[in-house]
């Protein structure tokens, strides 16, 4: 079952994301044994946020079924929902610019 789509853009959830993982690393609340491995995912991911500042949620969503393995170690485990709106969340219909 797909859910509604939500208000807030699929980017900047990814961002928030980024930043938590970020700020736990930062702050030694991250016990993660792979440490290297998930600031390369976190690296990966910033450049795509910086490569596409204005990234709509088709795009946002096509890098993160590609880097799922990426965003799996990015997005806390204690938040499973912005890991499900990243990946399987109905996406809004484009609205036509006449």
């Amino acid at each position: 079952m797909k859910s509604r789509p939500s208000s807030i853009p699929m980017r900047e959830q990814l961002r928030a994301a980024v930043s938590m993982r970020s700020a736990a690393l930062r702050n030694g609340r991250s016990y993660r044994k792979d440490v290297d491995a998930l600031r390369a995912a976190i690296g990966r991911a910033e450049a795509f946020l910086s490569s596409y500042p204005v990234a709509d949620d088709e795009r946002v969503r096509t890098w993160c079924l590609a880097n799922v393995r990426d965003l799996a170690m990015i997005v806390p485990g204690n938040r499973p929902t912005v890991l499900a709106r990243l990946l399987i969340e109905e996406l809004k219909p484009k609205e036509n610019a006449a």
